[in-house]
């Protein structure tokens, strides 16, 4: 059985547990501010993957259009998750 914790203890991780959330809501709002940043990339990308003069460089810019596209849905799942 663990000992009970003390008052320092507790305010120790109450400490701790504020520093998270600090930390927390800075990293929600860098994510809230970039997500439309790069969307509005991943929109670009698209336009020259239609202007593409030849098929490597379609090729190219479909999968950078998707691979940016996989990032960007982790980002807005992973805000759901944690509550907008």
């Amino acid at each position: 059985m663990y000992p009970p914790f003390s008052q320092e203890d507790a305010m120790h991780f109450l400490e701790e547990a504020n520093e998270l959330r600090e930390a927390f809501s800075v990293l929600k709002s860098a994510v809230e501010e970039v997500l439309p940043k790069l969307r509005n990339i991943n929109r670009q990308i698209h336009y020259c993957w239609l202007e593409a003069e030849d098929s490597y460089d379609a090729e190219f810019y479909g999968n950078l259009e998707e691979e940016l596209g996989e990032v960007i849905e982790k980002l807005e799942k992973t805000l759901k998750e944690v509550g907008e």
